[in-house]
């Protein structure tokens, strides 16, 4: 089905949506690398301490991870406890990756519902950061919402994967072997 022109846009966009957010994940690990390289130069050179560098930090870690969790997924990069499952029986292993699909998305899901509420009180009550940075909440609380939502369609998307070609729907498209 390469030559599916279906198949081949869904294939770019999700190609530009795993680079875009793997971009920005980056930036968002770079930023916070270099702002503890930059507090901890200024506390050995200059024995000073910035009160906004913890939380540039912690905001940016929390960021690089939730928008990693879908493309982890897509390059086939989450941990998995493959060692028992290959010792299964091919339909034990297809039930299996179903109930890790399915707790997968359950769980992801969940977390992109009570994110998005949270982002959204945080919206309402126009909540600031307490450094003097004072960034705005909600677009710190929004990466949760919008990490666990692309990762809920990531483990929707490799079940259908899983009904329909009956292989191992956890690995990369190119790695995953036939089942029956």
């Amino acid at each position: 089905m390469p030559n599916n022109p279906t198949t081949c846009g869904f294939e770019k966009l999700r190609s530009l949506l795993s680079g875009g957010l793997l971009i920005l994940a980056t930036l968002a690990l770079l930023i916070s690398l270099g702002t503890m390289l930059f507090e901890s130069l200024s506390r050995v050179f200059a024995s000073k301490s910035f009160f906004w560098a913890e939380e540039l930090v912690r905001f940016a870690i929390i960021a690089m991870a939730f928008l990693s969790l879908a493309v982890a997924g897509v390059q086939g990069r989450h941990i998995r406890a493959e060692f028992f499952v290959s010792l299964f029986s091919r339909r034990l292993q297809l039930a299996a990756w179903a109930i890790a699909g399915v707790a997968g998305a359950v769980f992801s899901g969940v977390l992109a519902w009570s994110g998005w509420g949270q982002t959204t009180h945080l919206m309402r009550t126009m909540m600031r950061s307490e450094s003097s940075l004072e960034l705005p909440m909600w677009i710190i609380a929004g990466f949760i919402p919008v990490g666990a939502a692309l990762l809920t369609i990531f483990y929707v998307s490799r079940l259908v994967g899983l009904i329909r070609r009956r292989k191992d729907p956890f690995l990369p498209p190119e790695a995953g072997e036939p089942l029956l």
